[in-house]
């Protein structure tokens, strides 16, 4: 009798450790073990709020070759007299600054991923980038810095331009040809000695000068066989990313447009007033856009 008494505590003990086991399991009360690496937990909200801190809840894409175009959103994007710009970091510490494009707002940063970044920002200190940093394939981290104040960062793969992605089977058709064909891009910069006059600086307007001293010409090769008009604006674009003068925010050569001879450009809000700013801008512009026989004439729009 003691025998089969024990057995049946024994037996009750082996059921009630059993019950114990699958109580997680029971309907209702589903358990998921995330992977490791998924344990790392995003931001899925944010206050957006004056010089707060930043923060970046998602990517538009989690991967992606170059050329492609990220969306960043979050809080408190914007940064020193509204400058909206990124980074990007490889896996030794190495950043290039990704500055966004028309469009991008303190809760979205809409940037291009381009071959070449310079690895600071020169946006305010007038003088050409003296280091690059070349985008490759590989994995890569996303972050913003306004203010000084670094976000949390985000995870990135730059791919071979012929690797595969989620887009549209016409987009994979043009991703696939990045990888074939190139296109130069040529324009020109400030040639200013050490000593030299200043051009555009409250007051010397001299705008002719400013133009005749644009004779530092650069070559880059991007990838793609672009269009006329896209030429143009990868011209505008690099020029303006090199020369550490103007800015996207104002130069906005996302806008522009090429049609039947025509390049409109355009200005952003604030230009009322920014003589110094137009006093190099509008030669800046004419000169690297002489290369091209196409254009037959600059039209300058207010977007006031």
């Amino acid at each position: 009798m003691k025998k089969l008494t024990a057995l049946s505590v024994l037996l009750l003990g082996i059921a009630f450790l059993a019950g114990c086991g699958q109580r997680q399991t029971t309907p209702g009360q589903p358990t998921t073990h995330a992977p490791a690496a998924q344990q790392q937990v995003q931001p899925t909200a944010c206050k957006d709020e004056p010089e707060g801190e930043p923060v970046i809840t998602s990517l538009s894409v989690d991967s992606g070759a170059i050329g492609t175009t990220l969306e960043i959103n979050g809080c408190n994007l914007s940064g020193f007299e509204g400058d909206k710009n990124a980074w990007i970091e490889n896996d030794q510490g190495v950043k290039g600054i990704l500055h966004g494009e028309d469009g991008s707002t303190s809760k979205l940063l809409r940037i291009v991923l381009e071959s070449s970044l310079c690895q600071k920002d020169v946006s305010y200190s007038g003088m050409p980038c003296d280091a690059w940093f070349s985008l490759i394939p590989g994995a890569y981290k996303i972050y913003v810095a306004p203010w000084g104040k670094e976000s949390n960062k985000i995870e990135f793969t730059i791919q071979n331009s012929t690797a595969k992605t989620d887009q549209p089977a016409v987009e994979k058709t043009k991703v696939a040809t990045l990888g074939t064909a190139t296109t130069s891009i040529v324009y020109y910069l400030l040639d200013k000695p050490a000593g030299s006059p200043n051009f555009c600086d409250g007051e010397n307007m001299d705008s002719i000068g400013y133009k005749a001293a644009l004779t530092k010409k650069v070559t880059q090769i991007v990838p793609g066989s672009l269009t006329t008009e896209e030429k143009i604006k990868a011209t505008l674009r690099l020029a303006v990313a090199d020369s550490g003068s103007f800015g996207e925010n104002y130069a906005l050569t996302a806008n522009t447009t090429f049609e039947n001879g025509i390049v409109t450009m355009h200005s952003a809000n604030g230009w009322a007033g920014s003589s110094i700013f137009y006093c190099a801008w509008k030669p800046f512009v004419e000169k690297n856009l002489e290369q091209f026989p196409e254009v037959k004439e600059i039209k300058w729009v207010s977007e006031d």
